[in-house]
């Protein structure tokens, strides 16, 4: 193909929008199959190596000043696992782990208290 030329140059221009057109496509095609798997509950990323209990469980211990390398041996994971846990208070992670997450009082709520 000679892209010197008029005609070349439009046979390539038009090929790359073709070919543009064709990956808007395909990524429209996957996005779509996403949402449809997360409605349908698929979880992407990698599996966790601990169970929400688990998690829960090495987080009380570790707030209890316990070793984080005795902590992970005990679950046959690497302390940096056990120490990338979110703080006991972090409520979003609370309730990710199946724990009983209290919402805070609004400003209403504590001033018709007092």
């Amino acid at each position: 193909m000679d892209t010197t030329s008029a005609h070349g140059r439009l046979l390539v221009s038009v090929l790359g929008a073709i070919a543009e057109f064709e990956l808007a496509l395909r990524r429209s095609r996957c996005d779509e199959g996403i949402k449809r798997a997360k409605a349908n509950g698929v979880r992407f990323g990698r599996k966790l190596k601990l169970t929400p209990h688990q998690m829960a469980e090495a987080i009380r211990r570790r707030d209890a000043g316990e070793v984080l390398t005795e902590i992970a041996r005990s679950y046959n994971v690497s302390h940096s696992t056990i120490s990338r846990l979110p703080p006991s208070s972090g409520i979003h992670m609370r309730s990710k782990l199946g724990l009983k997450v209290q919402a805070r009082p609004s400003k209403a709520e504590i001033a018709a208290e007092a």
